[in-house]
Parts: C-alpha cells; structure tokens; sequence
C-alpha cells in the first residue's frame, strides 16, 4: 500500500469580476477496497463532499507505472470536472498600483 497516495486533490480556479474563485475536490482512500493480481495493486478513492465521484489508482509494481481512472472524466483532466462535488471558496482580489 505504500506505492499509493494518502489523498488526492482536483482543483479548479477563474477570476470573475475581481473576485477569485475556486473549487476543490478532496478524495480519500477506501482501504478495503485494495486489490493486488499478480503485480499490479489497485484501490477505490471517494469524493469527501459526495458518494457518486470515485476513481482507482492502479500500480504495476514489475513496471513501475500507475493508472488512474476516473468514472465521470479523464483522471488526467486538468481540476475539477462539470458536476463535480467540491468546496467552493471566493477571495477578493486587490489591485496593485505602482
């Protein structure tokens, strides 16, 4: 299990109107849910903020590569995808002036 991350973090950010947005998405690992056949080790994460987002990380030991797949978009898929539960936050942005 060591080969595998503790957490996973997805996050996506704009500016709108001077005001910064942003959302993240925290996933956590289900430790029963850990397979290893043959060389290759796999386990479920679960979004913190809704039970519907889940991905699995697989690890090929003998190849020493990982795998990743998301269930409702690409794992590689830069921040956070359409629908996807998170924690929002907005931050006033100040103008600088020289």
């Amino acid at each position: 299990m060591s080969a595998f991350p503790l957490n996973i973090l997805f996050m996506s950010r704009t500016i709108k109107n001077g005001v910064q947005i942003s959302g993240s998405a925290l996933y956590e690992p289900e430790f029963d849910t850990y397979r290893k056949d043959g060389d290759v080790s796999s386990m479920r994460y679960h979004n913190i903020y809704g039970t519907t987002s889940h991905l699995v990380i697989a690890y090929d030991e003998k190849n020493k590569r990982y795998r990743g797949e998301r269930f409702f978009a690409q794992l590689t898929m830069p921040g956070l995808a359409n629908g996807e539960r998170c924690k929002f936050s907005q931050e006033k942005q100040e103008a600088y002036r020289r």
